[in-house]
């Protein structure tokens, strides 16, 4: 999920500082956060059809300008599309351009995530109990490592006590 504060001052910022214009649509396909104060909260068909799995990339020119270009990339998080951004900027280098926004925005929302769920345990054994329960993408590597951290094997008798 995508805080919608954090978007709309994350496009603010960029569109003050760049050339480039962008869009973060939610995971239902409504625009979260954007540059043109008139298209917060409308719906983005484009956008809604690349979080349906119709399209992973999706550029179109744009009406009236010559060399500019929109691309539509999916937010994702753990393997789940979370939300689409949408660039539009110079033809020439707006797909790399948008690929980095992607990237810096899917890591800081990872960030975002990970904190909140951090702050829900009171503990570190509390959390690598979940993490085994209920993560499915932790590898066995990791859960070694959180053990040891936490000063404990990987004997669930150690965790006792622990929902």
């Amino acid at each position: 999920m995508i805080d919608d504060k954090f978007a709309q001052t994350f496009v603010t910022n960029l569109s003050a500082t760049t050339d480039y214009r962008a869009q973060i649509i939610d995971s239902s396909g409504f625009i979260i956060a954007s540059d043109q104060q008139k298209n917060l909260g409308t719906f983005h068909e484009v956008a809604y059809q690349i979080l349906r799995g119709e399209g992973t990339v999706v550029t179109h020119r744009v009406k009236g300008y010559e060399n500019r270009l929109t691309v539509c990339l999916p937010l994702m998080q753990d393997n789940v599309a979370i939300g689409v951004l949408e660039v539009t900027g110079n033809e020439k280098n707006v797909s790399s351009y948008a690929s980095v926004i992607k990237l810096s925005l899917e890591v800081m929302s990872a960030y975002a995530h990970d904190s909140i769920r951090m702050q829900k345990y009171s503990s570190k054994s509390e959390l690598f109990v979940h993490r085994l329960l209920y993560d499915t993408q932790v590898t066995q590597g990791e859960l070694e490592a959180r053990a040891t951290a936490n000063g404990k094997g990987l004997d669930p008798s150690q965790y006792a006590g622990c929902p």
